[in-house]
């Protein structure tokens, strides 16, 4: 009996360390792609959206064609996101990439599938 217990508290511990790796692994799981690749996925994929995360000011300054802007610094970055299609491919940039992992990872976190972030971001597109 104490044989069969131990057998099911071990198999028990294993599914929750899966299930809690499997959730970990889920938060990280946008990918970072240089200028030429995100220029490459814009162009190939369906249903992809581009995402300037960027303040204001800065985007006064230019932006990505076709970019939809939502700030990430904004306290309604996250209600804004909540608004759009969690099953599109977005590519997120900002000034030079920093941002944009923080925005990624915002996206991942509110169930966001598919999250693109370009390594050096705006500076390195132009």
């Amino acid at each position: 009996m104490k044989v069969i217990l131990v057998l099911i508290l071990i198999a028990t511990a294993a599914m929750l360390m899966t299930a809690c790796k499997a959730n970990i692994k889920n938060t990280e799981s946008y990918r970072s792609v240089d200028v030429a690749t995100a220029k490459d996925i814009i162009a190939t994929e369906d249903n992809v959206v581009i995402l300037d995360v960027r303040t204001p000011s800065e985007t006064a300054n230019g932006i990505v064609e076709g970019a939809m802007k939502i700030d990430v610094l904004n306290s309604s970055f996250v209600d804004e996101i909540a608004k759009l299609d969690k099953e599109k491919t977005y590519v997120v940039y900002c000034k030079s990439g920093g941002r944009s992992v923080r925005a990624a990872k915002k996206m991942l976190k509110a169930g966001f599938t598919n999250v693109v972030n370009v390594e050096g971001g705006y500076t390195a597109w132009k």
